[in-house]
């Protein structure tokens, strides 16, 4: 793969395994719970309901192959494009019901995230554009101990701030709901 960028060993790596947690964490989601995830993707009304367990479990497949195949140098790039092509794919999914006034129905995201917002594809866009990180070669550089210890923690602090963004988005979701709950009894 012609790469547009070489970036440092360490930019690819912490890109890397963020979204190899992100795509676990969200696998995990779906597999731990398929039936309410896939009562999910039927809110969406974008799959016919014949072929919802075949869609959720090839989702699962997928996000599986992402979060193992980025580890991993050979496959790294393929699987990265494949998990920003979700990303984007996830968007434009949630974008359907958002474009129709629905938004009471879950993201089915695996995260802190409950209800659909503007703001859930604008987090897909971003996560789509790390993933795009991921997918870029690296230098040729060693990996120092420096880098051993600062990929974890790098991958870490990412993980925190998603975890923040998302926590703010369900603090959100909940303000919108409680004022328009308010707004009715008035």
């Amino acid at each position: 793969m012609t790469a547009l960028a070489a970036l440092d060993p360490l930019i690819v790596a912490v890109t890397s395994g963020f979204i190899a947690l992100l795509f676990a964490r969200a696998a995990y989601h779906k597999a731990s719970d398929f039936l309410v995830f896939t009562g999910t993707l039927s809110d969406y009304r974008i799959v016919p309901e014949t072929l919802l367990t075949t869609v959720t479990a090839a989702l699962i497949v997928l996000e599986v192959a992402v979060a193992g195949g980025i580890l991993w140098s050979e496959t790294r790039p393929a699987a990265a494009l494949l998990g920003a092509g979700m990303l984007i794919a996830y968007a434009c999914a949630m974008a359907v019901p958002l474009s129709q006034g629905r938004t009471e129905i879950s993201c089915g995201c695996g995260g802190a995230a409950d209800q659909l917002s503007v703001w859930l594809l604008v987090r897909n866009g971003v996560l789509a554009v790390i993933a795009l990180f991921a997918a870029q070669a690296a230098i040729g550089r060693d990996i120092t101990w420096f880098d051993f210890f600062s990929i974890p923690l790098g991958v870490l602090a990412m993980w925190m701030i998603l975890e923040a963004v998302e926590q703010t988005l369900q603090t959100g979701a909940h303000i919108r709901s409680m004022r328009a709950k308010q707004n009715k009894e008035v």
